[in-house]
């Protein structure tokens, strides 16, 4: 598996994020079944799967962490500032 680099998520091991912008929609093609997700930032940023682009969004993953997800439903993941 290749490594995920800090700033970027990545799914199964393969970077599908942070092209140069900080935060934002990054959408997901052709993703089935549970994959490792794992949310690499390093300035607080969550990272949301969402069911369209940017709403419906429903499982946040907090900076370092990973967990598998049923990517079946998910069309893209959101960047977003982490608010306290």
């Amino acid at each position: 598996m290749p490594p995920c680099f800090l700033g970027f998520e990545c799914l199964s091991g393969n970077a599908e994020g942070d092209t140069g912008k900080p935060y934002g929609c990054h959408t997901i093609y052709n993703q089935f079944g549970r994959h490792s997700v794992l949310n690499n930032q390093y300035d607080g940023a969550l990272a949301e799967t969402c069911k369209s682009l940017t709403t419906d969004c429903h499982f946040t993953i907090g900076p370092q962490e990973g967990f598998y997800v049923n990517l079946t439903p998910i069309n893209s993941i959101l960047l977003r500032e982490y608010y306290q």
